[in-house]
């Protein structure tokens, strides 16, 4: 017997891409390490110039 397409569901993974959210969730806070890292070098070496 088969069942209805309404009756299957679909998994919450399938359904929400949490998995692709914590994966651009975690690049982003990688790339703005990264900006505030450059940032406070520049920022050093200018204030050690003076």
């Amino acid at each position: 017997m088969q069942t209805p397409t309404f009756f299957k569901s679909r998994s919450f993974f399938n359904a929400y891409p949490v998995g692709e959210m914590v994966r651009g969730l975690f690049l982003s806070s990688i790339l703005w390490i990264f900006l505030a890292l450059a940032v406070y070098t520049v920022y050093s070496m200018v204030l050690g110039a003076k």
